[in-house]
């Protein structure tokens, strides 16, 4: 019989990307960290991933895995469908640097929209008296 290849997935979640494209440099800002260990190659896909990050509360996503010994900048790859979860697992050497991008969040909408109406502040208003 085969020997099981178990791996640890390093899942970070709820940052964002910042790419300095002068400087060639990029990276995940607040990032949380998930460690998921033991994870059997042959069962784990990215229906696994998915469902682990919904279970989190998150609805909508692109996952990223990182190349080992390159940088943000150059070694990310995005995880389109099971083939990318097969190339990750066979280049990460036991473990594999997942990113999950949230996409649930509008991005030309950082803001909620204020659900009342605002009112003016009173001391903005300026009172013009005129002479009769």
């Amino acid at each position: 019989p085969t020997q099981m290849v178990t791996y640890e997935i390093i899942l970070r979640h709820g940052g964002v990307f910042k790419l300095d494209r002068e400087s060639k440099t990029m990276e995940y800002v607040g990032a949380k960290i998930d460690i998921l260990e033991n994870i059997d190659s042959d069962r784990f896909k990215i229906e696994e991933l998915e469902k682990h990050v919904q279970q989190m509360g998150y609805t909508l996503g692109v996952f990223y895995y990182k190349e080992p010994g390159k940088s943000l900048f150059n070694g990310i790859n995005m995880v389109i469908d099971n083939f990318e979860i097969e190339e990750m697992y066979k280049v990460s050497r036991g473990v594999a640097e997942v990113y999950f991008e949230d996409k649930s969040v509008d991005d030309n909408e950082p803001y909620p929209k204020p659900e009342v109406e605002i009112e003016p502040d009173p001391q903005t208003k300026v009172e013009i008296e005129l002479d009769p």
